[in-house]
């Protein structure tokens, strides 16, 4: 009886197709590849992707996915892990931050009220000077007053547009696998190499899954991120809405990526 993988080498063997044309295909490395020909998946960047490299390498070759991952779950070789709950990265010490800057705007305005209310307690009390002995002088005609010119208002400069949405753009430093869905819909799924770069655009929500969290560096809105974790860490569910994109940025807008 043969496996799920020396079935998989059939069926491409028998259509004529190379593991290098499957390679270039799907952008996955060979070696991941021929680790599925020989029932290795344990050699694979993470179990949660494996299901992704069998739905490309099926893709490639005219297979159904569906029918391709249920052969090797029969067989023992593929676990069944149902689906995990979304969780969002928490933002480094956001909150004592905040405080602390409430607190310094308090004693700010505290110090201005202060220096007011010692100004005009301590200045003394205006004089005024006598009226000077009024002596007849020959009066001198004034000179008609002038209406001076208009002058054209001065052009309001207007605000600098403030980007809707949200905008993330990646470059790879390492090679990584990595999907990303915009709005639920899925924007980008493969695997990666060091020097590749990818820009994705969505209106409200963006959810991240990578095999290799230190694989790359991202700038969101404009701004660059924060590390999602180390090298070679699988991280899922990153989930990035417009009401908290601000808290996966450095707040000091250094470490540009």
């Amino acid at each position: 009886m043969t496996s799920p993988g020396q079935e998989l080498r059939k069926e491409r063997e028998a259509r004529g197709i190379s593991l290098k044309a499957v390679a270039d295909a799907t952008r996955i490395t060979p070696r991941y590849l021929e680790a599925l020909e020989n029932d290795r998946l344990d050699l694979l960047p993470g179990g949660f992707f494996i299901k992704g490299i069998l739905k490309a390498y099926a893709g490639a070759v005219g297979l159904d996915a569906d029918t391709l991952i249920e052969k090797y779950r029969r067989a023992g070789i593929l676990g069944s892990a149902g689906p995990e709950s979304p969780r969002k990265i928490p933002s480094s010490a956001g909150g004592s931050k905040k405080r602390s800057r409430s607190l310094a705007g308090a004693f700010a305005v505290f110090i201005v009220v202060a220096s007011f209310a010692a100004y005009f307690l301590t200045r003394p009390a205006k004089t005024t000077p006598p009226a000077a002995q009024e002596r007849p002088s020959a009066r001198i005609p004034e000179p008609a007053a002038s209406t001076p010119p208009e002058t054209a208002p001065a052009p309001v400069a207007a605000a600098p547009e403030v980007e809707k949405g949200l905008r993330i753009e990646i470059s790879f430093i390492e090679e990584t696998w990595i999907q990303v869905y915009a709005d639920g819909r899925l924007a980008l799924d493969g695997l990666r190499k060091a020097g590749d770069t990818a820009e994705i655009r969505a209106s409200t929500e963006l959810l991240i899954h990578l095999g290799n969290a230190g694989g790359l560096t991202f700038r969101l809105n404009g701004r660059p991120g924060k590390p999602f974790g180390r090298s070679g860490a699988v991280v899922k569910n990153i989930r990035i809405t417009v009401e908290d994109w601000a808290s996966f940025v450095r707040e000091d807008g250094t470490g540009d990526t």
